[in-house]
């Protein structure tokens, strides 16, 4: 496992989970705008490690 995808993982968990509890609980128990923050960032972050783990191990990046 690659520990870099911990802390976008935790985050969109963390984003989702409270979107979910405040759905159950019929109230908000984060900000709707701070989650949706959380759950960007932490995307577009997994992603961003993603491609550049997925250009670092590509045979074709290897050759130049």
């Amino acid at each position: 496992m690659d520990w870099r995808f911990a802390l976008p993982a935790a985050g969109i968990q963390l984003a989702t989970i409270s979107t979910y509890l405040s759905y159950f609980a019929n109230r908000e128990v984060l900000p709707l705008k701070l989650m949706a923050g959380t759950a960007l960032l932490a995307g577009t972050t997994a992603a961003f490690l993603l491609i550049r783990n997925l250009n670092v191990l590509s045979p074709e990046s290897r050759d130049q």
